[in-house]
């Protein structure tokens, strides 16, 4: 009797770890992980097939564009909070942007080098308005592994422009 316990006790647990190798493969496990600041909501999303155009606009203040590229990806990154309702003008979010080949390519860049993928921080509020818009991100260091699943690990910081979010850690497909 006690065999037969200890051969289903066996079957049991086995067929517990298949379901769990079976979820792991399927994608089932989460597809991000974030450290997201308080109080806000992250996400990381992977453009397919788009390039970056940095342009300016009349004001000398610089934006981008997404353009179609069969050769490039874009990562964009975005953390958003407040908008309250009642108070106008009270949201607030910062986006990082930037460009990575489509093949599939692993890299890791620090401060100058972050240029070769057009990496760009916007800062959106009802902030003073040199603190405000797109800016070119100058220190810090990417990581960037996979080809089906893009890796990141983005820790950078901003001369002159607080910013909320100084580090992405993300797995997206």
């Amino acid at each position: 009797m006690n065999k037969g316990a200890l051969l289903l006790l066996t079957l049991a647990l086995a067929g517990c770890k298949c379901a769990q190798k079976d979820l792991a493969q399927t994608g089932a496990k989460p597809l991000q992980e974030i450290p997201c600041p308080a109080k806000g909501t992250c996400k990381t999303e992977l453009i397919r097939n788009k390039s970056l155009s940095i342009v300016k606009d009349d004001f000398g203040r610089q934006y981008y564009k997404l353009v179609d590229s069969p050769e490039t990806h874009v990562v964009k990154h975005e953390y958003t909070r407040g908008n309250e309702e009642t108070m106008p003008d009270s949201g607030y979010r910062e986006e990082i942007v930037f460009e990575i080949g489509a093949a599939g390519q692993e890299f890791s860049l620090k401060d100058a080098e972050l240029r070769q993928v057009k990496m760009l921080y916007g800062r959106f509020c009802f902030c003073p308005k040199d603190q405000v818009g797109y800016f070119e991100v100058h220190n810090g260091t990417l990581d960037i592994s996979g080809k089906g699943t893009v890796n990141v690990a983005l820790d950078f910081s901003m001369e002159g422009i607080p910013q909320v979010t100084k580090q992405v850690r993300a797995t997206i497909k």
